[in-house]
C-alpha cells in the first residue's frame, strides 16, 4: 500500500505501483476533489485501471464530491463502494476471516446510516 503526504506528488504512488507491477488501483482519500481526484486522474493517465471508493471519501460539499467523481469517471476511472470492495476481495464468505469480516460489516452499516443522517 502506498501512502502519500502531498496531493500534488505523482512520484510516491507511481513508484510504489511500478515496483509492485500492479495494473489496478483501489483508491481513497481525504478530499474527493483533491486527494482522491488527483491520484485517480494521474493513475488513469499512467495506464492503471483505477477504482475510487466513492463512500470512503468526502468533498467540501455534496456537489463538490459529485463533480470530482464525475471528472474521474470521464477520465476513465471505475468507482466502487466500500462494501463492493470488501465483497469482491472476499468472494466467498466461507473463506478465512469471513466471520471477522461479517462483524466489521455489521458495525459499518449502522455507523454509515448515522453519518448520512447527520448530513
Amino acid at each position: 500500500m502506498a501512502t502519500r503526504t502531498s496531493c500534488a506528488s505523482r512520484s510516491s504512488a507511481g513508484n510504489a505501483t511500478a515496483e509492485a507491477a500492479v495494473a489496478q488501483l483501489i483508491t481513497a482519500g481525504l478530499w474527493t476533489e483533491v486527494c482522491l481526484a488527483f491520484t485517480a486522474l494521474d493513475a488513469v493517465q499512467d495506464g492503471f485501471e483505477v477504482h475510487p471508493v466513492s463512500d470512503a471519501v468526502g468533498g467540501i460539499s455534496p456537489d463538490s464530491h459529485e463533480r470530482a467523481m464525475q471528472r474521474m469517471i470521464q477520465a476513465g476511472a471505475h468507482p466502487v463502494t466500500a462494501p463492493a470492495v470488501v465483497a469482491e476481495l472476499q468472494r466467498d464468505w466461507a473463506r478465512g476471516h469471513g466471520d471477522k469480516l461479517r462483524d466489521i460489516m455489521r458495525w459499518y452499516f449502522p455507523v454509515l446510516n448515522k453519518v448520512r443522517a447527520a448530513g
